[in-house]
């Protein structure tokens, strides 16, 4: 009986200390874990603060109707663009942290994290989209104005260049002459109507 209790002892001490060692490996993950997720908390703060000063640059910004404004805007949305290509490595590092936390600790609740990660890549993502977009319709309204400044200096030395044949014309000419500069000025009009449209539309935006 004796040696059957010293077994029995034996067994429950044998399986206490098995058990403490598991506790105290569990407990030193589960604080392992704490410090991952504590570094992990402040990083994505400071990627998620980040996101939110740039999303505030671009978030409402409309499209200048002069090329100076536009210039300006189109050198703005180039800076938020090179910043995010300078900050790109910020949010893969952070991704990848996130993911090899969500690989180590498997068998654990990892579901914050993940949602975190979903959130950041996928802000970071919009954001690019948002900025690339921003930028080819500037680059659109600038060519805009381009063209239609190209459009209003053609018509002028159309102008000019009529006016210099009808400052020409002799009292005594035919008016032969005259009718072919007129039947030119109706030919235009279209196009000086389309300008003058175009002006006012501006004007009103």
């Amino acid at each position: 009986a004796e040696h059957g209790g010293a077994e029995t002892k034996h067994e429950v001490n044998s399986s206490w200390s098995k058990l403490h060692q598991a506790l105290m490996a569990r407990k030193t993950e589960l604080t392992t874990m704490l410090e991952h997720t504590d570094n992990l908390q402040s990083k994505g703060k400071e990627v998620s603060d980040w996101l939110t000063r740039l999303e505030g640059l671009l978030s409402g910004a409309g499209v200048g109707k002069t090329k100076e404004t536009l210039l300006k805007q189109i050198r703005d949305v180039n800076q938020i663009h090179r910043e995010l290509q300078q900050y790109a490595h910020h949010v893969a590092l952070l991704s990848q942290a996130c993911n090899r936390l969500i690989s180590i600790y498997a068998r654990d609740d990892t579901s914050r994290i993940s949602t975190k990660n979903q959130e950041l890549t996928g802000r970071y993502s919009a954001l690019s989209s948002g900025c690339t977009a921003r930028g080819k319709s500037l680059q659109t309204a600038l060519h805009a104005i381009n063209k239609f400044d190209e459009e209003v200096k053609q018509f002028q030395a159309w102008l000019t260049q009529v006016e210099a044949t009808l400052g020409k014309v002799e009292s005594g000419e035919t008016s032969k002459r005259v009718e072919d500069v007129m039947e030119e000025v109706r030919a235009q009009d279209a196009t000086f109507q389309a300008l003058c449209g175009q002006a006012k539309a501006e004007e009103q935006e």
